[in-house]
């Protein structure tokens, strides 16, 4: 199994141990890839080589949606491996929408993929004791969705389960056709709060006008039992006007909020600067300065960005 580069980062050969189509346009991968899923953090990502051909030319990053445990064959019998060893599974949600996609869509369980991983900075999971009795929210829009079952998983292991702070998960899409993972959270314990653009299930309207109305709900009514009472953070993925209403809910509200930017790469491994973005450069307030997706992220504070 060949390796590659740095010690964080590895270039295996991953068994397909099952490519399902779980929603229109929408399929959910597991893959058989230890050493990465080991190594793995929420909201990093993988890069994957779909075609041993020339088209497409380049890799395809997909976020790491969970880590998992296989079944070992024991004689006649499977065994489940316990929880208490380490993962060696990963899972990856995607959606059609290109060549790529299409290619990796075909494939099927036994088959092999040349992946690159983990790769890039994930989120900063917040567990200060001072926090104990605060909410953590959630809020994925269509495909973005695909990194936070992979955090929710890691919060509710981590100390902030200890501390009995409280996750919601905020899901938004067109339609309820298209709302995704609902029950993979609900699964963890999560509260989950729909909104659609058609009103077809949950509230009516788009996912941040949700986030707004709930912060809006404590501010003018402290002593209610609203349902986000108190958050202290927020951890964001979708299109990037949704996340830049985001950010400035959660300025406007003085709410800690990091977010994870959809971005096309090419290398994916920092070297050809081609997903860069402008931040704050918090040295010169009059300038600013580049980052890459990729490498310095695709994870950010909401408040470094210039949306």
């Amino acid at each position: 199994m060949p390796e590659m580069t740095t010690q964080k980062m590895l270039q295996i050969q991953a068994k397909i141990v099952s490519n399902t189509q779980v929603a229109e346009n929408y399929f959910k991968m597991c893959l058989d890839a230890p050493l990465v899923a080991q190594k793995a953090e929420p909201g990093q990502f993988i890069y994957i080589k779909t075609s041993n051909n020339y088209k497409p030319l380049l890799r395809r990053a997909f976020s790491i949606h969970s880590i998992g445990y296989r079944l070992l064959v024991i004689g006649y019998r499977q065994k489940r491996q316990s929880q208490s060893q380490k993962p060696n599974t990963l899972e990856l949600l995607y959606k059609v929408r290109g060549i790529g996609t299409e290619i990796l869509a075909e494939k099927k369980a036994g088959e092999e993929l040349d992946i690159i991983g983990p790769l890039g900075k994930g989120f900063n999971i917040i567990s200060n004791i001072k926090y104990q009795k605060s909410k953590i929210i959630l809020i994925g829009g269509g495909i973005g969705i695909a990194p936070l079952v992979f955090l929710s998983e890691k919060l509710t292991k981590s100390k902030i389960k200890n501390q009995k702070s409280k996750i919601t998960v905020l899901l938004g899409a067109e339609t309820k056709e298209k709302i995704l993972c609902k029950n993979d959270f609900e699964k963890l314990g999560c509260e989950v709060k729909i909104a659609t653009e058609d009103g077809s299930q949950g509230f009516k309207g788009k996912v941040t006008e949700l986030l707004a109305k709930g912060l809006l709900a404590i501010s003018h009514l402290p002593a209610s039992p609203a349902w986000l009472g108190g958050p202290f953070a927020i951890y964001a993925c979708g299109p990037t006007p949704m996340l830049k209403e985001i950010a400035q809910i959660s300025q406007r509200n003085k709410i800690p909020c990091q977010v994870s930017l959809e971005e096309k790469m090419a290398c994916g491994i920092g070297a050809c600067r081609g997903c860069v973005i402008k931040v704050k450069n918090y040295k010169d307030e009059e300038n600013f300065i580049y980052k890459r997706v990729c490498k310095d992220g695709p994870v950010f504070d909401a408040q470094e960005i210039i949306w």
